[in-house]
């Protein structure tokens, strides 16, 4: 019964959404299937009167009762749950399939996955309604959104996020930072704390924390998102309230465990999957630049290489840059490697999106790009990368053939980084408080991609070690380590922290990279 009552309201929002799209078509004097009409019809017999006519919510124990009358009656035999289960679930998926195929998304649309916009693919309405509906409810505090690296969680959070405050005004604030693997409690409080312009007085983390919460607080409708979790973290260090103690205050969490939405309590859990395979070749087709149509020569090999992206936008936008011009037979070189792709050192999930992201990264071509590509994982999760930065590096490390000055480097790597954006590899940033006596170009590496830079590097030069603290740096110092990223704030709890013990590095090592932010230079380290 619980299951029904479920499909049941998802019905009910499915018929409301495609009533609409009706009313707007005939409102504007368009066309459309008349599968649409059929489908309202089947479903009007079956829910009958599926509103109270008492306050206009819908009346669940209603709509079930109606729905097992009209199936006892259409079968002849006593109603059975768990066929009644299927058939609504049946008229669901009906109802999904009818709002893709008779009202679709004008394909000229579409943007770029995870650089310039939100892609509002058909087949995530529903996901997108969902959260919309939990941030409406005054039951629901906590909401998790969980899927796969490379599935557009981070996007849908952020489209939420402006829509509900600019559309709905559901709030009056929207704030947002990128939690990653490893946790920067103080960065966490510093992003939030620019967004709010609050300025701290106190320098201790517990000390931020409790600022932070006394200006939210007094924040009477504010959203928090928290974009990539990756395990339970305690919402009062970083000065967020929980939602029991300030019901003013709503969090959206995206992350690629669902075991961390358990963990952290959500009340409302939305999984996030593939988008469907028309969504996925239009996608493909305006990536590739096939003019909305595939010549007769690439309609198999197409539908191969869309079919190994398995529904993944980031994957199907990559691999789809990375064959825009190619001939009929480098379109089949593509669906035979990504079919026979094998890493046995991938997990069995992230298999499909790092074959995609390898492909895009051989079909670059020139070492010197694929190289940039490499450097630019150095940097940790979601930070801005400065160009200036990887030009030195370049240079240093001599990574580029016939190179004489750094200006020539700069030109090579203005280039790369030029070629790599085009490749949906890197995206355009603008820093909130950029340089005024200097233009700052600076980009960003979306977490997925920089997961198959780092573990492509360590496999053609050697293990990039990226880490934020100086424990950290040596607990995972590898003996053919070929570079070393160290963002350390070097302070604990407000004060220095003591000087870190000497670090043994290996010889292979070529570059060792520090963001120190911290005037004591830390002197043992390099002994």
């Amino acid at each position: 019964m619980e299951e029904l009552n479920r499909n049941a309201k998802e019905l009910w929002r499915i018929q409301r959404e495609v009533e609409e799209e009706v009313k707007k078509a005939k409102e504007a004097g368009k066309e459309f299937d008349e599968e649409a009409t059929k489908w309202l019809e089947k479903v009007k017999k079956i829910s009958g009167n599926m509103k109270d006519k008492r306050d206009g919510k819908v009346e669940t124990n209603m709509i079930v009762h109606n729905m097992k009358e009209w199936f006892s009656s259409n079968n002849q035999s006593k109603s059975n749950s768990s066929q009644d289960v299927l058939e609504v679930k049946t008229l669901v998926d009906e109802g999904k399939s009818v709002l893709t195929v008779c009202f679709p998304v004008d394909s000229t649309g579409i943007e770029d996955v995870w650089r310039a916009g939100f892609v509002k693919f058909n087949s995530r309405r529903f996901e997108y309604n969902r959260i919309m509906e939990g941030l409406r409810d005054e039951e629901v505090g906590l909401i998790g959104t969980c899927g796969m690296g490379g599935m557009g969680k981070t996007k849908l959070v952020e489209e939420i996020g402006m829509n509900a405050k600019k559309l709905e005004i559901l709030f009056d604030h929207v704030v947002i930072a990128t939690v990653s693997q490893e946790v920067d409690i103080r960065n966490i409080q510093g992003i939030f704390a620019d967004m709010l312009n609050l300025t701290f007085k106190k320098n201790t983390e517990s000390g931020r924390a409790y600022e932070l919460r006394e200006k939210l607080e007094k924040e009477s409708k504010i959203l928090v998102i928290l974009d990539d979790v990756w395990e339970k973290i305690n919402m009062e260090s970083i000065g967020v309230p929980v939602y029991s103690n300030h019901k003013g205050c709503k969090i959206i969490l995206t992350t690629r465990r669902e075991e961390v939405c358990d963990d952290m309590g959500c009340s409302l859990i939305v999984r996030l999957g593939k988008i469907d395979d028309n969504e996925a070749m239009g996608l493909f087709i305006k990536s590739a630049e096939l003019i909305y149509k595939i010549p007769g020569e690439l309609i198999k090999s197409t539908k191969k290489i869309v079919k190994e992206c398995a529904g993944l936008p980031l994957a199907i936008v990559t691999v789809g840059r990375a064959l825009r011009g190619r001939s009929p037979d480098e379109f089949e070189d593509a669906a035979l490697k990504l079919s026979n792709s094998s890493y046995v050192d991938i997990q069995d999930a992230d298999k499909d999106v790092y074959a995609c992201l390898k492909l895009s990264y051989d079909y670059l071509r020139e070492k010197d790009v694929q190289n940039c590509l490499l450097l630019c994982s150095l940097y940790p999760e979601d930070s801005m990368i400065m160009v200036e930065e990887l030009v030195r590096y370049s240079y240093g490390l001599w990574l580029f053939e016939k190179v004489e000055s750094v200006d020539e480097a700069r030109q090579k790597i203005i280039k790369s980084v030029e070629i790599l954006e085009k490749a949906s590899l890197l995206s355009q940033h603008k820093p909130l408080d950029p340089d005024p006596f200097l233009e700052q170009h600076c980009v960003k590496m979306h977490d997925v991609v920089r997961d198959v830079a780092l573990w492509i590097a360590k496999k053609e030069y050697g293990p990039f070690i990226v880490v934020n603290s100086f424990k950290e740096l040596k607990k995972k110092m590898s003996e053919n380590a070929f570079a070393v990223s160290l963002t350390s704030p070097y302070y604990y709890n407000g004060e220095s922290s003591p000087e870190p013990e000497e670090v043994c590095f290996p010889a292979t090592l070529k570059l060792v990279r520090l963001h120190l932010k911290s005037k004591k230079w830390p002197g043992q380290l390099f002994k």
